[in-house]
């Protein structure tokens, strides 16, 4: 009952919440919310529920691999979706990550080696994106009174398809799939319907930012999950919080800091 509770409960409430932080603070917020672990967290809880703490330690140090494909998918989407249809660029997407995470597979060097590459990854994918100040922004369209349920639905598609695969696939394409652009498909898409590419592209220069905490979440399961038990989660979840609330404070300074020049 427990793991029926976290599959249906959890994520797609979280994401319902990230999209009405989207629509009140706009994009960028919304896709420095969706940074946090709080699809991966439950999907990697369910794993380690079902499976044990040795094998979630496994799948979070390959999941850091899978972060690299995450990254790959967010530009390639963000790149693609002002060309063609969103469709397009979504399906042609999710085969850029699992392209991706297949190669990775075969390159797993340990916790370390394995952050310091998701960190590189994040930095040349923020400069990857162009940015849309020039272009003109299409009118959004008002979101419909089902969007708010259709996202939790499609998030709850995604997350069940990878925790209910996870027996079959084992402990390293576990943690590949664990990074799955749930939250990222489901809020990038909606933000392409109702703002268009604009909207894709705010939203996504905050996601991959906010990413350095769900990598450090990953992190500190590998190491703690072994001995610690699954006491690890509150623990690195905990830590993955600070992480994440520090950085956006150096995001908020950092803005800041050029608007007082000008205005000085």
């Amino acid at each position: 009952m427990l793991l029926t509770l976290l599959r249906v409960g959890l994520s797609p409430f979280l994401v319902a919440g990230a999209s009405l932080a989207s629509r009140r603070w706009g994009h960028a917020v919304g896709g420095w919310l969706a940074g946090f672990p709080f699809v991966a967290g439950p999907i990697l809880l369910v794993i380690g529920m079902e499976h044990g703490p040795l094998f979630a330690s496994g799948a979070a140090r390959t999941a850091l691999l899978g972060m690299v494909a995450l990254v790959g998918f967010a530009v390639w989407f963000a790149l693609l979706s002002r060309r063609i249809h969103w469709i397009f660029a979504l399906v042609s997407g999710w085969g850029v990550y699992l392209v991706a995470a297949w190669a990775l597979s075969f390159l797993d060097f340990g916790v370390v080696p394995n952050i310091l590459a998701v960190l590189a990854s994040l930095a040349a994918g923020v400069r990857a994106i162009p940015s849309l100040e020039e272009e003109a922004v299409p009118h959004a369209r008002i979101p419909a009174l089902w969007d708010i349920s259709a996202r939790m639905l499609a998030t709850l598609a995604l997350v069940c398809a990878v925790t209910l695969s996870a027996a079959h696939l084992g402990a390293g394409w576990s943690g590949l799939l664990t990074p799955f652009p749930v939250a990222t498909t489901v809020l990038s898409v909606f933000a392409h319907i109702t703002g268009g590419p604009s909207a894709v592209t705010r939203f996504l220069k905050g996601f991959l930012p906010g990413l350095a905490s769900l990598a450090v979440f990953f992190a500190l399961l590998a190491w703690w999950l072994p001995s610690m038990g699954m006491e690890a989660f509150a623990l690195s979840i905990l830590v993955a919080f600070a992480v994440h609330t520090g950085l956006a404070s150096l995001r908020h300074l950092s803005n800041r800091q050029p608007r007082e020049v000008a205005e000085g």
